[in-house]
């Protein structure tokens, strides 16, 4: 029996070996993906950045075309409303020659 005593400490050690190597591998291999989740996560972060810069420099483009949708729209009304009273400023002059040009006849 002291024979498979003898025996059975070196298995047990072999195996605490074993369990300790691979107790390292498993740190080892889990530092790996810690390592690869904090790269993701710094990609997400640059990701974030840049697409939240992108979006400031849109909306900035947004509200100047907006602006520039306003102003044209401002001058195409003045624009209407300065034919408008063109117009009538013609009618008005026309009329005022036809009734010059009837009174002598009158």
């Amino acid at each position: 029996m002291n024979i498979k005593r003898k025996a059975s400490r070196p298995e047990s050690n072999r195996r605490e070996k074993l369990a300790k190597e691979e107790m390292g591998s498993e740190e080892a291999g889990s530092l790996e993906p810690q390592t690869a989740e904090n790269e993701a996560g710094q990609a997400v972060e640059n990701d974030i950045e840049r697409l939240s810069v992108e979006v400031q420099k849109l909306t900035s483009e947004r509200d100047d075309l907006q602006q520039q949708v306003l102003r044209t729209m401002a001058d195409f009304q003045n624009f209407r409303r300065r034919n408008q009273e063109q117009a009538a400023q013609m009618r008005h002059l026309a009329t005022e020659n036809l009734v010059n040009a009837l009174l002598p006849v009158l």
